[in-house]
């Protein structure tokens, strides 16, 4: 009895660790409705946004988040608005992220536009992605980054600023280059309800 026993969570035990990381299912359709749903390859192996549970759940950092805001300054005598979006994705189990965004930007964000990804600057689309070096190693991790040479593409399919949607296909090439890695982000696409400020 004892040894069923045993079997039964062992067997348990592997299914919740192969089948729920994201790393085999499908991606998302691309949808333009608010589903709270993302997803990409990052070198050929599907990544979704997944938690790991747990009773500490409700206080960690959302899995998929999205805010689009504006801001304004004052500069002389004339008001100045910056629009600023900000898409953060995470995979709690492969210990995985992406991070895409665009902060101060004179125009706000229009439907129908592709944006490219590159450096990270003021007004500029930039994107990162992290990952870790090795399953026995999950904190320590690569960075990769868009630059000038390692750089993509961002379509705003959807942006509704009365329901609060941003929707969107993206693909973008990257660098760690402390560690002279590089990665490749394809067929990317999100539909997320946003939050309006920051």
């Amino acid at each position: 009895m004892k040894n069923i026993f045993t079997l039964f969570l062992l067997l348990f035990l592997a299914s919740c660790v192969n089948d729920n990381d994201g790393t085999t299912q499908k991606l998302p359709s691309i949808t333009t409705e608010g589903k709270n749903t993302f997803g990409c390859k990052t070198d050929g192996e599907t990544f979704l946004p997944k938690s790991s549970g747990g009773f500490s759940a409700g206080y960690k950092t959302p899995i998929l988040s999205a805010k689009y805001y504006e801001s304004k300054k004052i500069i002389g005598s004339e008001i100045k608005s910056d629009y600023n979006l900000v898409i953060l994705a995470i995979n709690e189990l492969t210990h995985k992220n992406i991070y895409i965004t665009s902060l101060n930007n004179d125009k706000p964000i229009e439907e129908g536009k592709i944006y490219p990804i590159t450096i990270e600057k003021n007004s500029l689309f930039h994107a990162e992605y992290s990952c870790p070096k090795s399953s026995a190693s999950p904190f320590d991790i690569y960075t990769f980054k868009t630059t000038e040479d390692y750089s993509g593409e961002l379509k705003i399919n959807k942006i509704d600023e009365v329901n609060l949607i941003i929707s969107g296909t993206f693909f973008f090439d990257s660098i760690d280059s402390f560690n002279n890695k590089t990665a490749e982000i394809r067929d990317g696409r999100f539909d997320i309800k946003y939050t309006p400020y920051d």
